[in-house]
């Protein structure tokens, strides 16, 4: 088997590897200081590129797309099962503003967010609009005909900013921001045979305020979020602040979807505060805040704040609503076991007896639990419980499995190896955990039977052989005279003289090579299968058949040397970042943030080795700061080129209408109405009047000088705020480098330290057998000069 086909299973599986055994468990693993002291120096990196992001894109809109300009163009689908796969829209047959939807974007749409297909500008006056669109249904079948959809109609762009949104089916808006115009257009998609569909647009005035549920920015922001692109829905969000002034009247979808965003980006200190907003701004989502409280905390756990997340929890059960009291108990459960507090998360679990309500998972924890708090036989009659559950998921017989295995071995440890049988036996025959239950089922045949068990703790065989017939289980394969009669053949042993052993004790030896056979059939650098590898010759020698052993154990040998070999490449691998750059370059430009998930692995040296490591959080929230880091400094690349191209884009803005320019000298809506009429008349040169007059006073007797007042010393426009954010660009960058080259270092030597130490298993493997073939030649010489002084 290709040992690294076994690596494209979702990474939740290898989760399940790394969850501890349910007896004897090590104690946790500590907390790095180092790695928090990283993690909070990428949170503020990240919240500074962010500021700065949102400046220059503010000021990039200002100096491209002024107000009296501005066109923005909305895409919008109320059609449900719809999915968008192409859109073109053109102004006046201009070059097109075109887009290619994938599966993830199209369902975007379902959320209820928008998607700006393009920013523009458009000068005053009638305009004409051709848009085009193609998608399909998802009911849709291969071969079916996509369906097509035109728009022909015209608009007036005013002296501010507009927003038009082409609606797909349902409710259509088109919204302009100052004189509040919306052209509704309502259109219905007929029956998927027809291949094309017009819409129709009506104008009407429809008033909406900036962060309201009806701004298109927030609806945008909105479609961000729901493609997980956190980072650029944030610098939408906090652009509409910058251009009300205040988010004070804001809707709380506003200040809901920012909170959301923050904290899915990884920026949990700034998710508080609005979370502590919305709580003081409304009571009536008491749940929803709940379930935002629990959000911050297993961020908190996951990141390794293990302390701060049982505080958080511990104070959210005073107003915690009962629909979360599950979700709350799975949690907490979790932050306590992580810290070793086994006595406490068994309190957490049990106090509230509503263990009927837990799911599979609580109840394999509370198992694991209770077997390290020394409560062993309730413990092991919960994992008994979860070893026998009828799944109905991957995820279920998955944990199935993990718990036979923890509790085979539970009982192995405490050498009770008839009673490991059975639970190793209902482990699936090809699986995450399958290696590790061929070798604790053979051990469990050499090991002491133990005293019988309670019935409720290991279960009557009736019961587990049904159980055994809903999926293909250990103990279908190895049942009792299947691999027995032909077990020699089967393994590639020749026949061979036994040694004197007692009858119970060969027929045990026996029993042990079945499933071990099997085991070494598969991958051989599993360390399972490598333990196995010297399992088998250590049966035949207690056998007597000391040749074939012998044999087993050069074969040993050269898999482990091999294995150790292999070991080493992935260690210089590993020193050189390969794997960590290689899974950083397969997803560089994903914005997901703490949302981002390891999906696969790259073919590598060290990656085989490393699937338990890369499944625990410690490592995985590593890599996502790592990752972060990088797409930052993309992100800061990306804008020294868009810097150049603002400074030759802005020639080219329309220059101010002469209409505005007139209405801006006309405009005297500031002046008090209470002050008496002023009026100012002009001389023959520039900078004197010859005359000023006050509605109630008499003509001066002497002009008045004036001249032109002194030029400010700086300007504060959009070119210059621009400006001022260029060295905030020059002074981030080496800080992300430095940063990200602490966080690779910092992930490495976790990876190679994982190595290290499964190569000091190997070679204790090496030493073992080694000593063992000693062994066997030293009995070998003795028998020789035994027999030889005998025929003397």
């Amino acid at each position: 088997m290709n040992p690294y086909k076994r690596l494209k299973t979702s990474l939740w599986v290898a989760a399940l590897v790394a969850l501890p055994f349910a007896a004897n468990a090590g104690a946790p693993t500590p907390i790095d200081p180092e790695a928090l002291k990283l993690d909070q120096q990428v949170g503020t990196l990240k919240n500074e590129v962010l500021q700065l992001n949102r400046a220059l894109n503010a000021q990039e809109q200002a100096l491209l797309y002024p107000a009296f300009s501005r066109t923005d163009i909305y895409v919008n689908i109320d059609v449900r099962g719809f999915l968008l796969t192409d859109m073109l829209v053109s102004i006046d047959g201009g070059t097109p503003f075109t887009f290619a939807y994938t599966e993830r974007q199209s369902t975007a749409f379902t959320d209820g967010g928008w998607h700006r297909l393009a920013r523009t500008n458009v000068t005053q006056g009638p305009h004409r609009l051709h848009a085009e669109f193609t998608g399909h249904y998802i009911t849709a079948k291969p071969g079916d005909p996509p369906i097509h959809g035109s728009l022909e109609t015209s608009f007036n762009k005013q002296l501010a900013s507009l927003d038009i949104v082409l609606p797909l089916a349902g409710l259509g808006q088109s919204l302009q921001m100052d004189s509040v115009q919306r052209l509704q257009a309502p259109s219905t998609l007929i029956d998927s045979d027809d291949a094309s569909q017009q819409w129709k647009l009506d104008n009407a005035r429809v008033d909406y305020r900036l962060g309201s549920v009806g701004d298109p920015r927030l609806k945008a922001a909105q479609f961000y979020e729901t493609e997980g692109r956190y980072f650029t829905a944030l610098t939408e969000l906090l652009n509409i602040a910058d251009e009300a002034g205040s988010d004070d009247s804001f809707s709380q979808d506003y200040f809901w979807l920012l909170a959301e965003c923050y904290l899915s980006f990884g920026l949990k200190p700034q998710a508080e505060a609005v979370y502590d907003r919305l709580a003081q701004m409304t009571q009536s989502a008491p749940e929803t805040l709940g379930r935002a409280r629990l959000r911050i905390a297993e961020f908190e756990y996951e990141r390794g704040y293990l302390p701060e997340a049982t505080r958080d929890l511990m104070r959210l059960r005073e107003t915690l609503p009962q629909a979360l009291l599950i979700e709350w108990q799975d949690l907490l459960s979790r932050v306590l076991m992580e810290q070793g507090r086994y006595n406490e998360a068994v309190e957490v679990l049990t106090e509230l007896d509503n263990i009927d309500e837990h799911t599979p998972f609580m109840e394999y924890n509370l198992g694991v639990a209770m077997v390290n708090d020394g409560r062993v036989a309730q413990g092991r009659n919960l994992l008994d419980r979860v070893g026998r559950m009828r799944p109905k998921t991957v995820k279920d017989l998955a944990l199935r499995d993990r718990a036979n295995l923890a509790l085979g071995y539970s009982f192995l440890r405490n050498e009770l190896g008839g009673s490991a049988i059975p639970a190793f036996n209902r482990v699936q025959v090809e699986g995450p955990f399958s290696n590790r239950a061929l070798l604790g089922l053979g051990w469990s045949q050499l090991a002491p039977r133990g005293d019988l068990q309670n019935r409720a703790a290991i279960g009557d065989e009736d019961d587990v052989e049904r159980s055994l017939n809903a999926f293909s289980s250990l103990g279908v394969l190895i049942r009792p005279g299947y691999l027995e009669d032909d077990l020699f053949k089967r393994s590639a042993l020749r026949p061979f003289a036994r040694g004197k052993v007692a009858k119970e004790a060969e027929e045990a030896l026996l029993r042990a090579l079945v499933p071990w056979v099997e085991l070494v059939k598969r991958d051989r650098m599993d360390p399972a299968v490598q333990e196995g590898m010297l399992a088998i010759p250590y049966a035949l020698e207690r056998l007597g058949a000391h040749e074939q052993a012998l044999d087993r154990y050069l074969i040993a040998i050269k898999t482990l040397e091999e294995g150790r070999s292999r070991i080493d490449e992935g260690i210089e691998s590993l020193n050189k970042l390969a794997m960590i750059e290689t899974i950083v370059r397969r997803d560089v430009d994903a914005e997901s943030g703490w949302d981002w998930r390891l999906r696969d692995l790259p073919d590598l040296p060290e990656t085989y080795w490393l699937t338990s490591l890369l499944s625990e959080h410690r490592f995985q929230e590593a890599l996502k700061n790592y990752r972060d880091l990088r797409f930052l400094a993309r992100r800061l690349d990306t804008w020294e080129d868009r810097l150049q191209r603002i400074e030759s884009g802005a020639r080219a803005v329309p220059p101010v209408p002469a209409d505005l320019l007139i209405a801006a000298r006309r405009s005297r809506d500031w002046l008090p109405q209470d002050l008496p009429g002023i009026r100012l008349r002009s001389s023959d040169h520039l900078g004197t009047v010859s005359e000023v007059e006050g509605a109630d006073s008499a003509p001066a007797k002497a002009p008045v000088e004036l001249s032109l007042a002194d030029a400010p010393p700086a300007f504060d426009g959009p070119s210059e705020k621009l400006a001022v954010t260029v060295p905030d660009i020059d002074r981030l960058r080496p800080l992300l480098s430095d940063i990200g080259t602490a966080q690779a270092a910092w992930l490495r030597d976790l990876g190679v330290k994982e190595l290290e130490a499964q190569k000091q298993q190997l070679e204790k493997y090496l030493l073992e057998a080694r000593f063992s073939m000693a062994r066997i030649y030293d009995h070998k010489i003795q028998a020789e000069d035994s027999a030889a002084e005998g025929e003397e």
